[in-house]
């Protein structure tokens, strides 16, 4: 037989500005799932399962002292989460027809939660938490059953009177209500897996919602918590966190419509990693950032390039497109500088450092650098020979070849400038296509080389890519499958950090391989938070995450840096796991953003290298 489940609010107020996304996940419940809502403001609220009822503060004052005998000093809202526990009390007059109550936070979005709980639907206390991080229960999700056991539970904490009366919030909610649940034998099931703060205490802040569901990084999921408030965006139910956009230049990427899912792995390290927006070409299609990729629109731009006649793509125009994308990004967008990356990339935390190339721009693009000076395709269209390509197109257009070793077009940095390069590759594919067996076997990257040994344009990146490995280490460059063929003239790094990206990966489980690996040995931009607390003259770094599962060293060096690159702040030898707050008294810069760069002590390596809003 079905339960019902009555979860109320108090609420006193102006709603923040995210109520309506919350209210809308409340709508869409289960008939057998209502929400009570007590509150000072109008709502207009047509929904059968959300009920509201008018009250003041004062009434809500007197309703307590009726019922409990106690004086509420609720002056602060941050008070009304002490009385959460009285609520299934204080209300019980709304809720013989309930089989559980209990509480919520309207920081919330729900997800299909009947569906989810009702499996559990015969344990005394459903809540959210974990044994290790969260233990008990919580105060953005808790029910228990509908019985003066649980609804007067309160009253078996320790002078809950004078908690309850002291103006201060006390965490009467959660911290001094589960010290009393661990002492008696209660069936308490905590969710963790399914809500946004995972086992390992990883705070998740993005979500999606879409057909009544929530999903956390692709799972179905009870709930999701938004903790940070003030670092949530919202566009088209996408539940993002909200970052320091520079302009210094843009990302530029293409795809098609059958490579999306590939593509939508890459731009989620974009979204993790760098504080730039993104230019997608789209192939022949209309792209919606938010609902086919499930990222905001204010990182990532959709550009619906349509460049095949038909849906029949013509697949080597598609493996030549490259060109004609930027020629089109220098048009659309003048005076800009641009980063192009391939699809099949994976960003590392220093991705952003590549806008120091940016600054090296003159004539021409720069590109990555190979490592090998020559590349044959080899059984080239099954042909059996092995075939040079740029040998191929530099006898055709009698341009030597003179650029060694080879540069990749996997990473170009380039400005719109630079139109008549693009052009000039556009022109030489359209004139030469199917001339010649083996012409543009590699592609436009053949085409990029030609050009660049036609004009003599020598400068480049060094390489700045990783392939075949999920390690970042200058050691793999040793271990490709055609190391002792490198040329001599090759540039490896010469520290990781210069690494930008790792790349051909082809799958998605490749992609998850190095997400498996890699994202334990760095800080994303969602995991870290900065603000301004004591009235504004305290800045404060703060971890949003138990890191427990985190690989890096336990010293790390932070510095703060304002946007001109002046040092503000340095926390030497910083106990990262230790720690959750780095906080500097009488703060006197009035900023609204910082560098924040952390750096291991012992290697180096930089675990963290972003722009962040500072919170006020």
């Amino acid at each position: 037989m079905s339960k019902k489940i009555a979860l109320l609010q108090v609420w006193f107020g102006p709603f923040p500005d995210y109520f309506d996304a919350h209210l809308q996940s409340c709508k869409n419940q289960n008939p057998n799932i209502n929400f009570f809502i007590f509150t000072d403001q109008f709502l207009n609220v047509s929904s059968p399962n959300i009920k509201i009822y008018n009250i003041s503060k004062e009434a809500y004052k007197n309703l307590v002292y009726n019922k409990t005998s106690i004086t509420a000093d609720i002056s602060e809202n941050r008070k009304l989460c002490d009385y959460k526990l009285l609520a299934a009390h204080l209300f019980e007059g709304y809720l013989s027809e309930y089989d559980y109550v209990g509480f919520y936070d309207i920081d919330c979005m729900f997800g299909d939660m009947y569906d989810m709980l009702s499996f559990y639907l015969n344990k005394d206390i459903i809540s959210i938490g974990d044994t290790t991080y969260y233990p008990g229960i919580r105060g953005p999700f808790t029910i228990w059953k509908n019985v003066p056991y649980y609804n007067h539970f309160y009253k078996n904490i320790p002078n809950y009177i004078s908690l309850l009366e002291d103006r201060e919030y006390k965490a009467i909610d959660e911290h001094h209500v589960n010290k009393e649940l661990s002492k008696r034998d209660i069936q308490i099931i905590s969710f963790s897996e399914l809500t946004n703060t995972r086992k390992d205490g990883r705070y998740i802040g993005e979500a999606v919602y879409k057909d009544k569901k929530l999903y956390i990084q692709n799972r179905e999921s009870l709930l999701a918590h938004f903790y940070y408030k003030n670092d949530l965006g919202i566009q088209d139910n996408i539940f993002y966190n909200k970052k320091v956009l520079l302009e210094d230049f843009y990302w530029v990427v293409y795809f098609d419509k059958k490579y999306e899912h590939i593509a939508k792995e890459m731009l989620r390290t974009i979204s993790l990693f760098s504080n730039r927006k993104c230019i997608i070409y789209s192939l022949n299609y209309n792209l919606d950032v938010t609902k086919d990729l499930e990222l905001n629109k204010e990182q990532f731009i959709s550009v619906p390039f349509y460049i095949f006649e038909n849906d029949e793509q013509d697949i080597d125009l598609l493996r030549n497109i490259k060109p004609f994308c930027l020629k089109d990004s220098c048009e659309r967008y003048p005076n800009t500088n641009f980063v192009y990356i391939d699809t099949d990339c994976f960003l590392t935390a220093t991705a952003d450092h590549i806008a120091k190339y940016v600054s090296k721009l003159s004539n021409h693009p720069l590109m990555n650098m190979h490592l090998h000076g020559t590349i044959f395709h080899v059984n080239y269209l099954g042909s059996g020979q092995n075939v040079h390509g740029l040998q191929v197109l530099s006898d055709v257009l009698n341009i030597p070849i003179t650029i060694y070793p080879r540069r990749k077009g996997n990473v170009i940095v380039y400005n719109s400038n630079h139109h008549n390069f693009f052009s000039e590759a556009v022109d030489i594919y359209q004139t030469h296509k199917n001339t010649r067996l083996g012409i543009f076997a590699l592609h436009d990257e053949d085409t990029f080389n030609i050009l660049l040994s036609k004009y003599n344009y020598t400068d480049s990146m060094i390489t700045v890519d990783i392939e075949e490995t999920n390690e970042l280490s200058l050691q793999k460059y040793n271990e490709y499958g055609a190391s002792e063929r490198y040329s001599p003239l090759k540039q490896i790094p010469n520290h990781t950090n210069d690494v930008y990206c790792f790349h051909r990966i082809k799958s998605i489980s490749e992609f998850n391989d190095i997400k498996d690996h890699y994202l334990k040995k760095v800080f994303s931009h969602d995991e870290l938070y900065c603000s301004f607390i004591d009235d504004g003259t305290t800045f404060q770094l703060s971890r949003k995450n138990f890191i427990a599962e985190k690989k890096f060293s336990e010293f790390v060096d932070i510095k703060i840096y304002n946007k001109k690159g002046d040092l503000l702040l340095n926390f030497d030898r910083a106990e990262i796991f230790k720690y959750f707050h780095f906080y500097s008294r009488n703060f006197t810069h009035n900023l609204d953003h910082v560098y924040v760069k952390i750096t291991e002590c012992d290697s180096g390596n930089i675990i963290f290298s972003n722009f962040m809003k500072i919170h006020k």
